[in-house]
């Protein structure tokens, strides 16, 4: 996935395509709507990652998932991350657009 502004976004390297496709690229600094926005945490805890800031991916990573970030180095903070953005992406695309297709309107409902 080529993104304009985020260099290492691209098919050589797929997790950081999966992070773009977070909005992990924009330059958003919001963390107080980070917790009502997964994609927006998540990115903003791949910056801090990247940055080197373990302290700083460490206070917003509650705001994403319920894990206790105290004892995670950068991989268990990664790992963390990718459970929740896949969690959420499960939850909140795919399993609508899967009733969708299955029931339809009212599978939609439901």
């Amino acid at each position: 996935m080529f993104v304009p502004g985020c260099p290492d976004a691209g098919p050589a390297n797929p997790p950081a395509a999966l992070w773009t496709a977070c909005g992990a690229c924009g330059d958003l600094e919001g963390a107080s709507r980070a917790a009502d926005d997964w994609p927006l945490a998540a990115g903003l805890i791949r910056r801090a990652l990247h940055a080197g800031d373990l302290d700083r991916a460490r206070r917003m990573l509650p705001a994403l998932c319920g894990r206790d970030p105290a004892h995670l180095d950068v991989t268990g903070i990664a790992r963390a991350v990718v459970q929740s953005v896949a969690v959420n992406s499960s939850d909140a695309i795919v399993a609508p657009l899967l009733w969708g297709a299955l029931a339809g309107p009212a599978g939609l409902a439901g």
